[in-house]
């Protein structure tokens, strides 16, 4: 969790201090405990964030408008996740 932490500390310059729009972030995590507690840290220092509990909601909601960011739990229960990468990789709009 601490390294979690360290990533939004770090993020916040990103999240911040751009002047044109809040940066968007599709946050794809199974453990429901884990997708909220990041969830609320990245909220917590300025971004807005997209929620997805597995890689089929994950790719609706890339379909429906890219993020700035993806967040990816690398053991989805659905789809495996480098599949995600490929097809957000596919499909870069």
């Amino acid at each position: 969790m601490n390294e979690v932490k360290q990533l939004v500390r770090e993020g916040v310059d990103v999240a911040l201090s751009s002047n044109s729009r809040t940066k968007r972030i599709l946050l794809v995590e199974e453990e429901p405990l884990l997708r909220v507690a990041i969830l609320n840290n990245l909220r917590r220092v300025g971004f807005a964030v997209d929620v997805a509990s597995n890689g089929t909601i994950a790719l609706e909601k890339l379909r429906s408008g890219a993020p700035d960011a993806i967040f990816l739990d690398l053991m989805l229960p659905d789809i495996d996740s480098v599949e995600v990468i490929n097809e957000v990789r596919r499909e870069p709009e």
